[in-house]
């Protein structure tokens, strides 16, 4: 069976400073059907999701010089249920779904009233994903694993800088213009 799914989001949209700067908050609940999950022996089984949460994000210009944008997601997932009798994986967390998650990237840009830099933009980026289930709830019932996380954008052409074994991913990211 294909799967299907059902979603509903609401939100409100708010404008500071003069509108240089706008922050939204949505909340949201998706339910999907016949959405595979692999049991024990890889076979894949279909399931019953559901997740709801709420997202706040701020983006803009601080000043004529300084760029924001930051997100963070709270997200409340389960698995309803499973085509297999009395499954363990059933009342468990969405598998990869984390229930917080907290971006912020800010850039500043040089102009001419700092001539020797004129042109220079400097870019910084943090992100955090929280605990997750594993991909395979049927092996690792209840065990939270931190994955490593990409870059939130792109590094063609800039160096990225992660702290190993850090709760908080930072990339800091040097762009230099002409």
């Amino acid at each position: 069976d294909p799967q299907v799914g059902e979603s509903f989001e609401a939100g409100v949209r708010y404008g500071f400073n003069g509108g240089k700067l706008v922050g939204t908050v949505t909340a949201f609940k998706t339910e999907l059907e016949n959405v595979p999950l692999s049991d024990i022996s890889g076979f894949a089984v279909g399931s019953q999701q559901k997740s709801r949460g709420i997202e706040v994000a701020i983006k803009g210009n601080v000043t004529n010089n300084l760029k924001i944008f930051g997100t963070y997601t709270y997200v409340d997932s389960e698995i309803l249920d499973t085509d297999l009798v009395d499954d363990p994986a059933a009342g468990e967390p969405v598998p990869n779904v984390a229930k917080h998650v907290f971006s912020l990237l800010a850039s500043y840009e040089f102009d001419e009233s700092t001539s020797l830099l004129d042109g220079l933009s400097l870019t910084a980026a943090v992100r955090y994903i929280g605990k997750r289930i594993a991909g395979n709830t049927f092996v690792f019932p209840n065990a939270p694993v931190y994955a490593p996380n990409p870059p939130p954008f792109p590094p063609i052409g800039f160096q990225d800088v992660t702290i190993p074994g850090a709760k908080l991913d930072p990339t800091i990211r040097l762009d230099v213009g002409a």
